[in-house]
C-alpha cells in the first residue's frame, strides 16, 4: 500500500474521530468512491494537468458541496491541488480499516460452492464473531469451481474447509 495513501487516510481519520464525525466522513468518502467509479472520465478531467487546476477545483466544488462533508470536500480538493489524486482509492481504503478497526469489526469473505441459507450464515457469523470477539461483516460468494465446502478468509487468515483442500489432506496422508 502507498505510503504516502496511508498517511492521508489515517490524517482524515484522526481528524474526523477528534470532530466526533467518522459516520458523516465515512459517508462522504462513499460519494466520492461511487462517484469516482461510475464516471472514470471525471476522476481523468480532475486530474489532467491540461486542465487549469483552478476549474478543476470548481469543478469539484460544484459537484461535490452540500453532498458530503465539507472536510471530505477539503479532502479531495487537496489531493486535486497537490497532484495526489492516485492515492484516493488507498487514502479512503486506509480510512475504512481505521473505521473498522475502531468500531471491532472484522470483514469475512465466505467462498462457498452453493448458496448458504439463512440459518446456516447466522451460526457462522455467531461462531466467527466468538472467535474473534468482535462483529463481522460478511461478504457471501458462491464459487462454483470448489466441490463442497467453504473457504473463510478473515483478518490474514485463511480457513479452508472445502472438499478440495480435505481431499488434498488425505492425498498428503496416503503418500508418506
Amino acid at each position: 500500500m502507498n505510503n504516502v495513501a496511508q498517511e492521508y487516510g489515517t490524517a482524515l481519520f484522526m481528524l474526523a474521530s477528534e470532530e466526533g464525525n467518522v459516520p458523516e466522513y465515512r459517508e462522504g468518502l462513499a460519494v466520492l468512491k461511487k462517484a469516482f467509479k461510475d464516471e472514470p472520465d471525471y476522476m481523468f478531467f480532475i486530474s489532467s494537468p491540461s486542465v487549469p487546476l483552478t476549474a478543476r477545483l470548481q469543478s469539484i466544488t460544484t459537484v461535490f458541496s452540500g453532498c458530503t462533508h465539507e472536510n471530505v470536500l477539503n479532502f479531495i480538493l487537496l489531493l486535486c491541488e497537490k497532484g495526489r489524486l492516485d492515492c484516493f482509492t488507498e487514502a479512503e481504503k486506509t480510512f475504512e480499516a481505521l473505521y473498522d478497526e475502531s468500531m471491532r469489526v472484522l470483514n469475512v469473505r465466505v467462498k462457498s460452492a452453493v448458496a448458504l441459507d439463512d440459518d446456516q450464515k447466522a451460526r457462522l457469523e455467531a461462531k466467527l464473531s466468538k472467535a474473534y470477539k468482535c462483529s463481522i461483516d460478511t461478504e457471501y460468494i458462491v464459487d462454483t469451481s470448489l466441490l463442497g465446502g467453504v473457504i473463510i478468509e478473515a483478518d490474514d487468515n485463511v480457513i479452508d474447509g472445502s472438499l478440495r483442500h480435505r481431499m488434498q489432506q488425505i492425498k498428503e496422508v496416503i503418500s508418506k
